[in-house]
């Protein structure tokens, strides 16, 4: 956990205005009724970031949902009721700008500093072992240019 941990942390520190970190995760079957897949930017329903159709979080999820036909992937703003929305996740706190240092962990993200860089992606086990499914919703969100 540690050095995948200092592994990201340096990785993040890159000059790329195009950077999406994505943390992979599965829910259980039971959690988030309305949600097979929940892309969070580790923001709360409310915030702005989801208002955004350009935003990795809104690119990724209509992707999933293209690709599968039917509302299969939902945001926080789309499943208020899914309380999964990685607000308190380390990492993704550190790119909505909480400082990277011993108060990291205690201290809460501003809202306005969210930047849609970090994705979290909870799954359920039908979408986590649909390899060919994220393989195209991957390519259609994020292109190769």
């Amino acid at each position: 956990m540690w050095l995948f941990y200092l592994a990201t942390l340096n990785i993040s520190d890159k000059n790329d205005p195009q950077k999406v970190f994505i943390q992979w995760h599965g829910m259980a079957n039971t959690s988030c009724p309305s949600s097979a897949v929940l892309v969070s930017a580790g923001a709360t329903s409310s915030n702005a970031i989801y208002l955004d159709v350009n935003t990795p979080a809104n690119k990724i999820t209509a992707a999933v949902n293209n690709v599968t036909g039917t509302r299969t992937a939902n945001t926080p703003r789309m499943d208020t009721q899914c309380r999964l929305q990685a607000t308190t996740n380390i990492f993704g706190k550190i790119l909505n700008g909480v400082p990277a240092d011993g108060s990291v962990c205690k201290t809460k993200y501003n809202p306005q500093d969210v930047t849609g860089e970090f994705l979290h992606i909870e799954q359920k086990e039908g979408a986590r072992s649909n390899w060919d499914l994220w393989s195209k919703a991957i390519n259609i969100a994020f292109p190769l240019t």
